[in-house]
């Protein structure tokens, strides 16, 4: 069992501007008080081929947390070079999809990963339609698909620090590579086909969700 988890996550201002940055209202559970702080942390998949290209983009830490406990969780968004550099604007100005994920950490142990896919748009119908060279910044909005909860069980010695009364199931650690962590977080099995339909939009066309499909698959 584990001693904490996340039961429930929104999305807010989902659509809006990427200048305003993101928010999540996330429902935490704790099995007992703990004693240590839960740290969440928003990733931005920056080289969906590897780690190395993640970005963390914020970080909240809580303490205290007894029982069920809403939290909203706010993180700025990936900049105009972080969504070039992903590829989630093309060379010529094209739009593409991309992925994050939020993590939920206990005494340094990831006990829950959100994974989300996201697709660019811009508020503007006209630009919408016929998308500039150069990315209009204060035009361009970020829309993120359902999310996708995957948790884990912490370690048994975490949860007797926590103060639960029954036995626990002993993670297998880091034994799952970090792509089919975010393939269990965005709903994915490994090998298989890529479920972009999560998404506002058919999306499983574009150029970027084929590059994950080629690159996972197989």
């Amino acid at each position: 069992m584990s001693a904490c988890r996340v039961a429930n996550v929104l999305v807010l201002r989902n659509g809006g501007l990427c200048m305003e940055g993101l928010a999540f209202q996330l429902t935490l559970d704790a099995a007992a008080p703990l004693e240590d702080n839960v740290v969440l942390r928003c990733i931005f998949i920056g080289d969906c081929s590897s780690r190395r290209g993640d970005l963390e983009l914020a970080s909240m830490h809580k303490n205290a947390l007894s029982g069920k406990e809403v939290l909203t969780f706010e993180s700025r968004a990936p900049s105009l070079q972080n969504l070039r550099s992903s590829g989630m604007i093309g060379e010529n100005g094209e739009l593409d999809v991309g992925a994050l994920y939020l993590t939920a950490e206990y005494m340094g142990h990831e006990f829950c990963r959100v994974g989300f896919f996201l697709r660019l748009e811009y508020k503007d119908p006209a630009l919408q339609e016929s998308p500039p060279a150069e990315a209009d910044w204060d035009q361009l909005c970020i829309i993120l698909g359902d999310p996708k909860i995957t948790c884990f069980d912490c370690p048994e010695e975490h949860v007797k620090r926590a103060h639960m009364s029954a036995a626990s199931t002993v993670c297998q650690g880091n034994a799952l590579l970090h792509a089919e962590l975010l393939f269990a977080a965005s709903g994915l099995q490994h090998g298989g086909d890529l479920r972009v339909e999560q998404l506002h939009g058919a999306v499983d066309d574009h150029p970027h969700a084929k590059k994950l499909r080629t690159e996972h698959s197989g």
